[in-house]
Order: C-alpha cells, then structure tokens, then sequence
C-alpha cells in the first residue's frame, strides 16, 4: 500500500507502520488462545455444540459495534452490494474462500480477517485436545515443512496469503501453546533477560522485512 502506480504514498506510512505491528502480535495471541484452552478446558469435557455456539458469540460480540457502523453507513449511502457482500464476514467463515471465491472473501474491515482464524482455531481446538503430547508436537513440526517451502514455489504469494489469514498457517503456533498449556510450562525471566529478548526479537523483525 505505501505504492500506487509505482510512485512512493507518504499518506499510507502511518496505516502500513500500525498493520505491521499488528502482524507482528498475532503469533503471540495464536499461542496463547492454545495455551488459555488447554488450561481452560483440558480437564473437563466439552458439549461441542454448547462450545461452538460460545465461541462464535464471543467473537460476534467483538465484531458486532463495527459492523453495525459499516453496514449501516453503505445502507444510508445506498451501497446495497458492499452489505450483501459482506454479510458473510459475520459467519467467520470467509476466509476460507479468500482468493477463489472473489469479492463474497471479503471482510468487514481489513484487520477482522484475525477473528475468521481464530473461530477456526477454536473449531480445531475439539480435535487438538484429543490428541495425546506426541502428536500434538509431531502435527506441529509436520505442518511447518509446507509453510517453509510455499514461498519458494508459490511467486505470486497467493497461497501463502491464503495460509496466513486461515488457521492452517498458524497450527505449528497454537498446537505448541495447546501443548505448553497442558504442561502448565510457565516461563519467569527476569528484567535483564526479558529486555534482552525483547532486543534480540526486535533486531530479528526489522532484518527479515529488510
């Protein structure tokens, strides 16, 4: 976004600096939505449709205030397409047709792609918790040999931009926390060597988008 056309858009430095940072959260709350269900469910059952109809309220509930302000500013402006074509959005399910199924792939807004991958996750989440420690660190190391190898067969990105809005590319991630999260693994670093990561992590972010 910071080019059209070729030519350098100062206006877009702001809105492209926030969007990276954002992307930049996102493994750590794909970890930790692993994490806080393994702590919170693990060791209880779960009536499945009961927990599928909580997890997508909780979600709703996020998105419902931006998406009464979007939908009803298109309606007042009489843009009945830009409704009808996102109205799909509040099923957290459009992700999944993102890049084969057009313009219906769209999101409300531009950041509320993150609640579709997170609805998956926690559908995935029935599946992750019957798995036993093995499998879940073996399905981790498993699925990150395609997200590794996409970029260099993939010259258009088009999957690996389908991979990363869809909760397939952050499995390795959220099957980890799922596992840290059962092991009750807690890290205490101190100041000195949370800094220090901080550093070391910040230095590694800036290098690879050099």
């Amino acid at each position: 976004d910071l080019f059209i056309n070729g030519s350098y858009n100062s206006l877009m430095i702001i809105p492209s600096y926030f969007s990276f940072i954002g992307w930049c959260g996102v493994p750590v709350f794909v970890f930790l939505s692993g994490y806080g269900l393994s702590k919170k469910y693990n060791d209880k059952p779960i009536d499945i449709g009961k927990y599928i109809k909580h997890s997508y309220l909780k979600l709703l509930v996020m998105i419902l205030p931006a998406a009464i302000l979007y939908f009803s500013y298109n309606l007042i402006n009489g843009n009945i397409w830009w409704v009808s074509r996102n109205i799909f959005a509040l099923s957290f399910l459009n992700n999944l047709i993102a890049g084969i199924g057009g313009s219906f792939a769209s999101s409300i807004a531009p950041p509320y792609w993150y609640l579709g991958m997170t609805f998956q996750l926690y559908l995935f989440f029935v599946i992750a918790r019957k798995m036993n420690d093995i499998q879940l660190l073996w399905g981790a190391a498993f699925l990150m040999v395609p997200i590794f190898l996409i970029p260099s067969i993939d010259d258009n990105t088009m999957i690996l931009g389908w991979l990363r809005r869809n909760s397939f590319g952050w499995m390795p991630l959220f099957l980890y926390g799922c596992d840290c999260g059962r092991k009750n693994v807690v890290c205490n670093f101190s100041v000195i060597t949370n800094v220090g990561l901080l550093i070391v992590s910040t230095l590694f972010v800036v290098c690879s988008n050099r």
